[in-house]
């Protein structure tokens, strides 16, 4: 396998476990995400033979993640309602399975632009992840 391919493959993994999180409680929801997407970015960058520790990985997630922006604040606050009033809670589920699903594919990404291409220009990076949320 290329480094490109076992890239990809933490991409569609973590893309597809992380919509498993939106079923949890609000909060909970959010620290389970950030651990699994540190993880994945930690393995992102092993396949292109660089190192990072878990706490450095989840520094650079939380610098993609300002890349989302509003969406995900907003997002995560409609979700948070309908999921913590128990009015709505497959709705807010749904809500936190697209924002989940779509941020991991969109982080992974830019993960791999970083280690791959070294690409360090925060503008750079942020148009990067954009481009991948509209993916």
């Amino acid at each position: 396998m290329t480094p490109d391919e076992k890239a990809n493959g933490f991409i569609t993994a973590m893309s597809a476990g992380t919509a498993a999180i939106a079923t949890m409680p609000p909060v909970v929801d959010v620290a389970v995400f950030a651990a699994a997407i540190g993880g994945s970015v930690v393995g992102i960058a092993t396949c292109y033979g660089k190192s990072i520790s878990k706490g450095n990985a989840t520094d650079l997630v939380m610098q993609f993640m300002k890349y989302g922006g509003i969406a995900f604040t907003g997002g995560k606050l409609i979700s948070g309602v309908l999921k913590a009033t128990g009015v709505a809670y497959a709705a807010g589920g749904l809500i936190d399975a697209a924002l989940y699903t779509t941020m991991s594919y969109a982080i992974g990404v830019t993960a791999k632009a970083y280690f791959k291409d070294n690409v360090r220009d925060p503008s750079e990076l942020k148009k990067i992840y954009k481009n991948a949320t509209k993916k």
